[in-house]
């Protein structure tokens, strides 16, 4: 456990709580051990969470300054997901007891992938449960005070080298009263910081509210996700090719936003140098978005 928050009153030492692996797979599969990396997910591919704890419950109310009959805490597990250095969405919180004979309490949760992206954080704490009776000077004493916390940060990994973060929201509630209310998708990006993470500067949100649609991109209809791939190409390669970051390729990084949008020039215009394809935007635009839909064809394994 990091403890970098300097809390207020006292908390539970690391070694009163004993823990399992955090284990995790897909729903209604056997669970394995998590690590940093869950590799071949997909949004179509529901998950499924469990964490024991085992707490040393003398030891734990002695560390709180409190007898052990006067310590209530129960588990809490939350899940977060999101890029960046904190994710962006918690999207579940969900409590366990903890038992007072032995100390044990089991986390666990059912998660719908296609409302995650790019990474699961996930939190075990414990959490006071109730006001002890006879507090020392620093004991915990506020209800839901958290004691003590362990967390695990695991990439999700589709198989791919440059991972596109899909989520998937109903873009009535999301966006009402705008002029996309109604698309299909939604590609959001910034053409600005070509030398960052591509998987953190370019998401693909579907519409759920596209019933019929949406559903043909969780069946991997070719059709549906050549569409998608010919949008976010056509979009990316335009924008580089209109940027300074296309005069000097070689200067890209791996992983980047400018080098991917650099290999997907290549692909759509083999041949062809930054100049030309630039000549071929602006004077045919209908022969520089076809040539990117034919580059964006895809392919799915039967």
């Amino acid at each position: 456990m990091s403890r970098r928050i300097a809390f207020p009153f006292l908390t539970v030492v690391d070694h009163a709580v004993s823990q399992g692996d955090w284990m995790i797979g897909t729903a209604g599969e056997p669970l394995f051990p998590g690590s940093t990396i869950l590799e071949f997910w997909d949004y179509d591919r529901d998950l499924e969470v469990r964490h024991e704890l085992s707490v040393d419950l003398v030891q734990a109310a002695d560390s709180v300054d409190l007898s052990p009959d006067d310590l209530d805490v129960v588990a809490v597990l939350k899940v977060g997901t999101g890029s960046g250095i904190t994710p962006r969405t918690i999207r579940h919180t969900v409590e366990s007891p903890v038992d007072r004979t032995d100390g044990r309490a089991v986390l666990g949760i059912s998660l719908e992938s296609s409302c995650l992206s790019s990474r699961l954080w996930l939190e075990a704490s414990l959490v006071l449960a109730s006001a002890p009776s006879s507090p020392g000077p620093l004991s915990p004493r506020q209800t839901g005070s958290r004691l003590w916390s362990s967390s695990i940060d695991i990439l999700l990994e589709d198989g791919g080298n440059s991972r596109l973060p899909i989520e998937s929201m109903s873009f009535s509630k999301a966006f009402p009263g705008k002029r996309f209310e109604d698309a299909f998708w939604l590609v959001d990006w910034r053409p600005h910081a070509w030398e960052s993470d591509f998987a953190g500067s370019v998401r693909l949100y579907l519409n759920r509210d596209r019933e019929r649609f949406f559903k043909s991109v969780l069946e991997d209809n070719p059709l549906a996700l050549h569409m998608i791939m010919s949008d976010l190409m056509a979009q990316v390669v335009s924008a580089y090719l209109m940027s300074s970051a296309s005069e000097a390729p070689e200067e890209h990084h791996d992983g980047s936003l400018a080098r991917q949008a650099h290999d997907w020039l290549s692909l759509a215009f083999p041949g062809l140098d930054v100049s030309g394809a630039k000549t071929l935007l602006d004077e045919k635009p209908g022969e520089f978005r076809s040539a990117i839909q034919v580059a964006a064809e895809v392919e799915v394994e039967a």
